[in-house]
């Protein structure tokens, strides 16, 4: 029947609507995919890992080394083109009087603790000198015996200057053995160096000649170089 009093008759849906509306329902959120590092992240992990290991290991060793005494001692005065001599006097169990054994009346010294490895480094530096090593860089700690560093050092000119010793412990890290400066390690002397004279300057040179006459009689005799005028502090 046709016209408006028809019968309406339900709507059905259709078969591809009624699969849309399902699919709807049932559709869950999807799960997020893992997130993956880069390689290369990984890698940089593990090492930093690795090397913060070493680090902990480095200080657990300069921990454990062994405790001695050290005495460094210089000149107290000095003049331009002078020659004098630094020393760094190291012992584990080594009596004091052992150590400050050598110190020239007049010298200045410093005394002090410090970790110290079987093989030891110990270098001077300071601007305006002229440093001569006299003895090894390196040299090997044996307890009970003190283990001597020696330094000629000649002022090449005038004014407030300064010297800077500093030993380094070797330890072990690995099958070879790695250069540790410990701050306790390091002294500063300062040193007032003053003109000198013509004269001085002649008897400076008499007495060089004298001192190599005297060492080649007796090669064991330390000649630390005419005593002037000039002014070291530690």
């Amino acid at each position: 029947m046709t016209g408006p009093h028809a019968e309406r008759r339900p709507r059905h849906p259709t078969s591809a609507g009624v699969l849309r509306d399902h699919a709807a329902e049932s559709a869950e959120p999807a799960a997020a995919a893992p997130v993956t590092r880069p390689a290369n992240d990984n890698v940089a992990e593990s090492n930093k890992s690795k090397d913060l290991e070493k680090i902990v290991e480095n200080r657990r060793r300069i921990e454990q080394l062994p405790k001695g005494n050290i005495v460094l001692d210089g000149p107290d005065r000095m003049k331009v083109s002078e020659t004098r001599a630094v020393h760094a006097n190291v012992g584990v169990n080594v009596p004091m009087e052992t150590l400050r054994k050598g110190l020239r009346p007049g010298n200045q010294a410093v005394e002090g603790s410090l970790a110290v490895s079987s093989e030891m480094i110990a270098v001077l530096n300071g601007p305006g000198f002229k440093i001569t090593a006299t003895t090894p860089e390196q040299q090997s700690v044996a307890e009970g015996f003190p283990t001597v560093w020696s330094w000629n050092v000649e002022a090449n000119s005038a004014g407030d200057k300064e010297l800077e010793a500093t030993l380094y412990a070797l330890v072990a890290t690995g099958d070879t053995p790695s250069r540790q400066r410990i701050d306790s390690y390091t002294h500063k002397i300062s040193v007032s160096v003053m003109e000198q004279t013509w004269g001085d300057w002649v008897k400076s040179f008499r007495d060089e000649i004298r001192c190599d006459k005297g060492h080649r009689r007796n090669p064991q005799r330390r000649c630390d170089g005419p005593r002037r005028l000039a002014r070291v502090v530690f």
